[in-house]
């Protein structure tokens, strides 16, 4: 049965957005689908949908023992009485739940949440009323001011006036944001600014990331990997804590809620409901079936292009180490190539490459090797 302390779960999740945003818990299958709540109640609550979307209905989860918990510990039990039998113990520490999710009871529950959430869309809302949330007093702060200045994103201006079935127009200050979206997919963007400003630089970035996404994908992560991208660019930044968009400056509030407010809208408009959010962590079945020596081969003739047309590095000053879990690609390199590294983010570059093989793929780099250690390991093992 497995056995999940929620408390270390939450914790585990928190320590590895800071190293690691995209690729968080694949070691355990279910982690492939949850995220963690506002609280240990609706947290809970994703681990159960994501225990059910890999199929394992029993497990054992034990929750800290403390007495301004207790409410959320009648929430809990009230939910799983909604979907599971269960037992519950209490020791010292701890409060044990075991579990045996009954799929029928979580379906049923799922059917019923899914009929109140469309009766409470559809209820008239007071636009008298409104709801004052915290912005940054700075549009941008100073270090991602700077950092922006070393991108050249496309430019997605564009005088279009589109008003058809599936368009979806949001506004941030003067600036008109258009969605198109079919199936989910974020087809085309466009704006209608041309005045070169650091607002319209940050949304030529994000419509970059966004563009062929899923429009929930955009919605939960898009600012999440713009703030990242821009902070990442300059390899002498080093992490403090846990990072937020909102903390970059109030313009990363904005694009973030004009995405959700256009997510928000063609839920509505197409009487969608969306579930666990899979597109965050999906590799594709095409790269996932490859034999280990075909991933190998398609990922060295990448790094031998990079090398050969950027004439900065050897071929043999990097090579791949392992792949694990099918989208980590451990690499080796020499101190010629960590130097270079210093000076202008290479692997950004290898990684936006590799994507092309599969948009999971993540470069990691561990212990820098001298060339003879190199010409030792240069036969990569995949991790068992």
């Amino acid at each position: 049965m497995l056995e999940i302390n929620l408390k270390k779960l939450i914790k585990s999740y928190n320590q590895n957005l800071l190293d690691n945003l995209r690729g968080f818990g694949k070691e355990n299958e279910f982690l492939k689908f949850w995220v963690p709540g506002t609280d240990d109640y609706q947290s809970l609550i994703n681990l159960i949908d994501a225990l059910v979307e890999i199929k394992n209905f029993d497990v054992k989860i034990i929750i800290d023992k403390k007495k301004q918990e207790k409410k959320i510990v009648e929430k809990i039990e009230n939910f799983l009485v909604k979907v599971s039998k269960f037992n519950k113990t209490v020791d010292h520490e701890f409060i044990n739940f075991i579990v045996k999710i009954d799929k029928i009871k979580y379906e049923n529950y799922q059917i019923k949440k899914n009929i109140q959430n469309r009766a409470t869309n559809e209820l008239e809302v007071d636009r008298t009323k409104h709801v004052t949330n915290f912005q940054a007093q700075e549009t941008i702060k100073a270090l991602y001011k700077k950092n922006l200045e070393l991108f050249e994103p496309k430019s997605f201006f564009a005088n279009e006036n589109l008003n058809k079935e599936g368009v979806f127009i949001e506004k941030i200050e003067d600036i008109k944001l258009t969605f198109v979206i079919k199936n989910k997919i974020i087809e085309k963007l466009y704006h209608n600014s041309n005045k070169k400003s650091e607002l319209e630089k940050l949304i030529n970035l994000i419509f970059e990331i966004i563009i062929k996404k899923n429009i929930q994908e955009a919605a939960n992560h898009g600012v999440i990997y713009l703030e990242e991208k821009i902070r990442l660019i300059n390899n002498k930044i080093k992490n403090k804590g846990i990072i937020l968009p909102s903390q970059a400056g109030s313009y990363f509030n904005l694009i973030n809620k004009a995405i959700r407010n256009i997510f928000h809208k063609y839920k509505l408009e197409n009487n969608l409901e969306f579930e666990i959010n899979k597109s965050y962590f999906e590799i594709t079945d095409s790269w996932k079936n490859l034999k280990n020596e075909e991933k190998l081969k398609r990922i060295n003739s990448v790094l031998n292009d990079i090398s050969y047309s950027s004439n900065m590095f050897a071929s043999e000053s990097i090579k791949v180490n392992k792949i694990e879990h099918n989208f980590k690609i451990y690499l080796n390199v020499d101190r010629h190539f960590k130097e270079l590294q210093e000076k202008k983010n290479i692997l950004l570059d290898i990684e936006a490459k590799l994507k092309k093989l599969d948009n999971t793929l993540e470069v990691f780099v561990g212990e820098i090797l001298d060339q003879n250690k190199l010409r030792l390991k240069n036969s990569p093992q995949k991790k068992s």
